[in-house]
């Protein structure tokens, strides 16, 4: 469409991926911590509730269940350490 809209100039495309610097890496890595944040609070409220729920006889740390939940919110722990070190890293850039 460029060649078209102006034909008596060269247009050149390139087709290929470029490194993202700048503010854009700044706010991707931001975008994925605050969402990692979200995700933490909502399983620890999901296995809050989950608890409060708990009737049965057996201790609660048997359920496969809160096993689950419980080593997810222990990885989404991890995983926002990791990326708010790599954030600090990019903001010392």
């Amino acid at each position: 469409l460029l060649q078209v809209k102006y034909p008596k100039y060269e247009v050149e495309m390139h087709w290929g991926n470029e490194k993202t610097v700048g503010r854009a890496v700044r706010n991707n890595i931001q975008n994925k911590l605050i969402a990692a944040k979200r995700k933490l609070t909502e399983w620890q409220n999901k296995l809050a509730r989950f608890e409060n729920e708990w009737t049965s006889m057996f201790p609660i740390e048997d359920d496969h269940i809160w096993q689950h939940a419980h080593g997810k919110i222990e990885r989404q722990k991890i995983r926002i350490q990791q990326l708010e070190e790599e954030f600090n890293a990019v903001m010392q850039a």
